[in-house]
C-alpha cells in the first residue's frame, strides 16, 4: 500500500483506496464493482473469501492483504497516484513483462504503463503501473534476488 501525502494545496485526483483501522483491511473504491470484481479475481491472484473480502495469500503474514470492494462516490475525481491517500497497491512479480500481458489481455484494464526500471536502494527492479476497471491503481514490482538483476531467473 503506498500512502501518499502533500503539503500545500491537495492535487486532482483522487485516491483508489482507504484503509479501514478497525477492520485492518483496504478497502479499493471502485465505479464498477462487477467489472473489478472480475479484476481481482481473474486477472490478479486474490480469492473471495467466506466473508466476501478479496484475499490474497502470501508466503508472509505480513505481506498478505484484505480487500473489499466499496462504491466510489459519485461523480467523484479520477483516481491518480497524483493524490492524497492510499493512492495504489503494490503487487510482487516474478515475470512481470508475462503478467502485464495476461493483464492486458483480460479486457479488465483501463490503461497501463509498460515496465521501466528503477533503482531501489542498490538493485534495479522493473515497475509497472495498471489501472483496473474501477479506478484502481495496482503496482507490479520485479525486485531482482540479492546478487542479480529484474528479469534475471536464479
Amino acid at each position: 500500500m503506498e500512502l501518499t501525502r502533500y503539503e500545500g494545496a491537495a492535487p486532482a485526483g483522487a485516491a483508489a483506496y482507504a484503509f479501514d483501522r478497525d477492520a485492518g483491511r483496504m478497502e479499493a473504491r471502485t465505479s464498477d464493482p462487477d467489472a473489478s470484481l472480475r479484476f481481482w479475481t481473474e486477472s490478479l491472484p486474490f480469492r473471495v473469501g467466506d466473508d466476501g473480502l478479496l484475499a490474497l495469500t502470501a508466503p508472509l503474514p505480513a505481506w498478505r492483504l484484505e480487500v473489499r470492494l466499496v462504491p466510489a462516490p459519485e461523480g467523484g475525481r479520477r483516481t491518480t497516484v497524483d493524490a492524497d491517500g492510499y493512492v495504489l497497491v503494490t503487487l510482487l512479480s516474478t515475470d512481470i513483462a508475462g503478467d502485464l500481458a495476461r493483464l492486458e489481455a483480460s479486457g479488465l484494464v483501463l490503461r497501463s504503463t509498460p515496465s521501466w526500471r528503477e533503482t531501489i536502494g542498490d538493485r534495479q527492479a522493473h515497475v509497472a503501473l495498471v489501472e483496473g476497471p474501477g479506478g484502481e491503481l495496482v503496482e507490479l514490482l520485479e525486485a531482482p534476488r540479492r546478487g542479480g538483476r529484474a528479469g534475471e531467473r536464479s
